[in-house]
């Protein structure tokens, strides 16, 4: 069905301005994207996640205001399981430490184990662990006393570690004490597990809560290395896109349509990441995954659009490539309008609803399905006669 019939708009008329406008657009959205920078959540920064429950569940808006009154951000609180009373949250990484405690401490852990000696003592960013390498073994209940001395706060955490003893068989046993033995039995490795920042939140919290008892059940801290690692898969993850993109529509249709195709994606792809940068929100995984199922949509729209130029090409021979294309947009005008609307709807009580980082997974794909819509007009289109005057010197004639 076909809701927008017999248009005869003349697209390529108005080429040269829209190409000016999003020139712009993306050169903005480049330098945003050196100087502010984007807003990176803790999947690229670092930063702990922390998942905890409540006696009594509560209105997730009414917790939210809790945790905002406690001192954090409740951007990415959200509910999880079936018995409403397990939450989620993420939490943006802080130094711990500055680097004179973290001196001042590991001095005193290694003159205190003097024997039988301690090769490194390793601090986490986020205050939620301490590595001790020793030389032999050492005591983990003399381990946890001195570190309580130094005025550190301790807590406890279940966590796999290997079995003593060769007696006991291969194999790992749980551990539930502030201080384990982590790695192989020869390697004396030690993790104190420390409050961090996942203490203040319980203090903090708790007393916002009254009688109502929290428990942490599950803390998972993202690093900064690995934030980086993940931050350069994600680049890369487009950068693969674009050039099989490139490939892809090179082989399918003309080489002058495949420059097009890919500048598009690469447009569409910029400026909503420079629009989330104006509006700071976080980008996170599930943000690259947007950016992905952005291009995946672009490129469905741009490809039935180069399609009918095709079609067109074969069928009207005498005509210039601009009046073809012309032509070509407009007979896939009404497609292309009610797909994107649709889908656009379909997001909408996504957007609207939702909260945190399927908030921001929504507000993505509505930025690029509107932008990829009208790339694939104005940007796609006009470029394959950029290339096609440039590179093949021919056009088909009236």
């Amino acid at each position: 069905m076909e809701w927008i019939k017999g248009t005869n708009i003349d697209f390529m008329k108005a080429a040269k301005l829209w190409g000016t406008i999003s020139f712009t657009a993306v050169t903005i959205s480049v330098i945003l994207i050196f100087f502010p920078g984007p807003k990176y959540g803790i999947d690229f920064s670092g930063g702990t996640e922390i998942q905890f429950s409540l006696e009594k569940a509560l209105p997730i808006g009414e917790l939210r205001a809790k945790v905002e009154r406690a001192g954090f951000s409740s951007t990415d609180l959200v509910q999880v399981g079936e018995k409403g009373t397990t939450y989620r949250i993420k939490l943006q990484a802080e130094v711990a430490f500055t680097d004179e405690q973290i001196k001042r401490i590991t001095d005193k852990i290694k003159k205190r184990f003097e024997s039988p000696g301690v090769e490194y003592v390793k601090f986490s960013p986020g205050g939620e662990k301490i590595t001790i390498k020793a030389n032999g073994n050492l005591d983990t209940k003399e381990v946890e006393s001195f570190i309580s001395s130094l005025g550190l706060q301790l807590r406890e955490r279940e966590i796999e570690v290997a079995k003593k003893t060769k007696a006991e068989g291969e194999g790992f046993e749980r551990c539930l004490d502030p201080v384990c033995k982590v790695g192989r039995t020869q390697d004396y490795i030690y993790e104190v597990s420390l409050a961090g920042i996942s203490g203040a939140f319980f203090k903090k919290l708790s007393q916002k809560l009254g009688n109502n008892k929290i428990h942490i059940e599950e803390i998972e801290w993202v690093g900064p290395r690995v934030g980086k690692q993940f931050r350069n898969a994600g680049i890369l993850s487009l950068l693969y896109a674009w050039g099989l993109i490139l490939l892809y529509t090179a082989l399918r249709f003309d080489i002058r349509f495949a420059p097009g195709a890919v500048l598009c994606l690469i447009h569409d792809t910029l400026i909503t990441i420079g629009i989330f940068v104006i509006l700071r929100r976080e980008v996170v995984l599930s943000t690259v995954a947007a950016l992905l199922t952005i291009i995946g949509y672009s490129i469905n729209d741009t490809i039935v659009v180069y399609d009918r130029i095709r079609e067109n090409l074969t069928k009207i021979k005498e005509r210039e490539l601009r009046l073809v294309i012309n032509k070509s947009i407009n007979e896939t005008l009404s497609r292309t309008i009610i797909t994107s609307l649709t889908t656009v709807m379909a997001i909408m009580p996504v957007l609207f609803i939702t909260r945190g980082t399927i908030q921001d997974f929504a507000l993505a794909l509505t930025i690029g399905i509107v932008v990829g819509t009208y790339s694939s007009i104005y940007i796609a289109a006009p470029l394959s006669i950029v290339v096609d005057n440039i590179f093949y010197k021919k056009k088909v004639r009236k």
